[in-house]
C-alpha cells in the first residue's frame, strides 16, 4: 500500500508533502486453519509530518518523523469448521418471512 498527500496551503501556513509505503504478506498454515501475517510500515522510511506556519512577524517550521519503522506480526486460528460449510437451520426453525422484523 502506498499513501501520498500533496502539499496543502491553509490560512496559517502550509502542510508539506507526505509519502509512505507499507508492505504486507499473509501465509496460510496448519492445513488452512491458521494464518501468519507480517506487515512493515513505512518501508522506505519516508513518512514525515512537516508544517510551515507563517504570518506577519513570525515563521515556524515543524518537522516530525518517526524514529523507526514498525513491524507487525500476527497469527489467527479458526476453530471448528465454521468457515467450511454454511450452518444448516434447526428443524424447528421457521423461515423468516417477516421482512426484517425482529422477534414478536
Amino acid at each position: 500500500m502506498a499513501n501520498y498527500r500533496s502539499p496543502v496551503v491553509s490560512a496559517l501556513g502550509q502542510r508539506l508533502t507526505q509519502f509512505s509505503a507499507d508492505f504486507a504478506a499473509k501465509q496460510s498454515v496448519l492445513k488452512d486453519k491458521g494464518n501468519i501475517t507480517l506487515r512493515v510500515s513505512d518501508i522506505y522510511n519516508t513518512l514525515q509530518f512537516n508544517f510551515n506556519a507563517y504570518g506577519p512577524g513570525f515563521e515556524s517550521l515543524a518537522r516530525n518523523k518517526r524514529e523507526s519503522r514498525i513491524v507487525y506480526l500476527g497469527f489467527t486460528y479458526r476453530f471448528g469448521n465454521a468457515g467450511d460449510t454454511p450452518r444448516s437451520k434447526r428443524k424447528d426453525e421457521q423461515p423468516d418471512d417477516a421482512g426484517g422484523r425482529g422477534c414478536e
